[in-house]
């Protein structure tokens, strides 16, 4: 434990993170001074875990502190969750905050030693990419974020999307597939492939999908990045269509002008004969 601790001081004076040490026992948390990054002074904050807790975004404060309890009565105690904290100023920012639970030898909990990461810019740019997004677990397939825009071009509210899993926008026929690509390790290949995405209204969509592992929500998922094709996939028939047309049209065109050298000779030899007679 005391190398663990020794540890966790150097982390506090050399990272960039808000870093905190929790005593579970007496209910005392040690701030260091990066939480200035969010507006915060540490000898200015309240001592306890309540003052960390309610500057956790309503939305998120329920499931982050679920996730806290469940490190603290499980082995190993590793601490991990995605959330919206309030800042000085009352706006939220984004934040990825991981830790681990130090414990007696009697294997009792004892402290939270952890550090809050800044990561509202990496969220805003996926809030805001202008192609939709999303991650999502990597067990369950289940919706864990979604973006604005995906929002936009499939129909479903917010709400809607994390109540569902890939399975659910995805043909019936083509579930098994998709099943198939998920459970297979290799994955290099699914980037290269046309899926199809159905929307809220039954629209069908043509999309390409590239994929990335994240941390993005706090929990193992998988990010993805959806390009509709539908259109340029229509355009490409097009233009099949019209070089089929065209080379048809070649094609046409050379046996009419073999056919025409060919009425040609027979022109002349009938000429030919004609004037022996």
């Amino acid at each position: 434990m005391q190398e663990a601790l020794e540890k966790h001081r150097l982390h506090m004076k050399a990272t960039s993170d808000a870093v905190y040490d929790y005593n579970l026992l007496s209910n005392q948390i040690e701030w260091n001074e990066n939480l200035s990054i969010f507006g915060y002074s540490p000898g200015e904050v309240e001592p306890g875990l309540e003052w960390w807790a309610e500057r956790i975004h309503p939305e998120d404060r329920e499931s982050t502190l679920s996730l806290l309890d469940i490190a603290i009565r499980n082995d190993p105690g590793h601490f991990q969750s995605t959330y919206r904290f309030r800042c000085a100023d009352g706006h939220y920012r984004y934040v990825t905050d991981r830790g681990f639970v130090l414990k007696d030898e009697a294997g009792l909990p004892i402290r939270l030693i952890g550090a809050i990461h800044d990561d509202h810019i990496y969220h805003q740019m996926f809030e805001h990419s202008p192609q939709p997004m999303w991650a999502f677990d990597l067990h369950t397939f289940r919706f864990l974020a979604v973006n604005r825009k995906a929002i936009q071009i499939y129909g479903y509210t917010r709400e809607e999307f994390l109540s569902m899993t890939l399975m659910d926008i995805r043909p019936p026929e083509d579930v098994p597939l998709l099943l198939a690509v998920l459970n297979n390790p290799d994955r290099e290949h699914e980037g290269h492939t046309i899926w199809r995405h159905l929307t809220k209204t039954g629209q069908l969509l043509n999309v390409e999908v590239r994929t990335q592992d994240s941390d993005l929500t706090g929990t193992p998922s998988r990010m993805s990045v959806i390009t509709d094709v539908s259109r340029r996939l229509i355009v490409e028939d097009q233009i099949r269509e019209a070089q089929k047309l065209d080379a048809i049209g070649h094609l046409a065109g050379g046996i009419a002008h073999d056919f025409q050298n060919f009425l040609s000779i027979i022109r002349g030899f009938s000429q030919q004969v004609l004037a022996r007679t």
